[in-house]
C-alpha cells in the first residue's frame, strides 16, 4: 500500500508539473507576438550583398523573368547572362526589355560588387543574336534606383541609360 501512496503522488507531481510546463510554453508566442506588434515600413532599408561565386545561384533563383537562362558568368564584378528564346514560342518584346531591365536593377540596386551586367538574347541557337545590352553601373549615376519616369517604358530606360545593342532579327523604331 505503500507503494502505491508513493507512485500515485509521483504520478499527481508529474502531471502537475507537465500540465505547468505546457502552460509556460505555450505563452511564449503570445509573448512574441506582444513585441512584434509594430508597424513596419512597407519599403525599408535593406544591406547590399556580396555576389560571389556561391551565392550566384541564390541570387540568379531570386530573378522573377521569364526569359530561360542559357548561360551565367561572374568573373571580376562583371555578371553576364545569355538568354533563349525559341523562334516558335510567341515572347512579346516588352516582356524581353522588361527582363533585362528586372536583371540589371537587381544586379546594381540589390548588390554591392556588380560593376557591369552584359546581358544578351539569342534567337533558337547560339548565332543568331536578338538584343544586347551591356550596362555599367556608373551609368547610372544620376538615377541609382533605377526608377523608371511616368512616361518612360522598359525598353526607353535601357536605350537611355545603356543603350540596346540590336541584332538583325529586330527593327528598330
Amino acid at each position: 500500500m505503500l507503494r502505491i501512496r508513493k507512485v500515485s503522488k509521483g504520478f499527481v507531481l508529474g502531471i502537475i508539473l507537465s500540465i505547468v510546463i505546457a502552460y509556460v510554453v505555450s505563452l511564449i508566442p503570445n509573448i512574441k507576438f506582444i513585441k512584434l506588434n509594430q508597424d513596419y515600413p512597407v519599403f525599408r532599408y535593406q544591406k547590399q550583398i556580396v555576389l560571389t561565386d556561391y551565392n550566384l545561384v541564390n541570387f540568379i533563383s531570386s530573378l522573377q523573368i521569364d526569359l530561360p537562362i542559357k548561360k551565367v558568368t561572374w568573373s571580376h564584378n562583371v555578371l553576364s547572362i545569355d538568354f533563349m528564346i525559341n523562334r516558335n514560342n510567341y515572347l512579346d518584346t516588352d516582356v524581353i526589355y522588361r527582363d533585362l531591365y528586372t536583371v540589371i536593377k537587381k544586379s546594381f540596386v540589390d548588390n554591392e560588387n556588380v560593376d557591369e551586367v552584359f546581358l544578351r538574347v539569342f534567337l533558337d541557337d547560339m548565332n543568331k543574336i536578338f538584343v544586347a545590352v551591356s550596362a555599367q553601373k556608373e551609368d547610372i549615376k544620376t538615377n541609382v534606383k533605377m526608377e523608371m519616369g511616368t512616361s518612360m517604358n522598359y525598353r526607353d530606360f535601357l536605350e537611355r541609360y545603356f543603350g540596346l545593342n540590336y541584332g538583325n532579327l529586330i527593327k528598330q523604331d
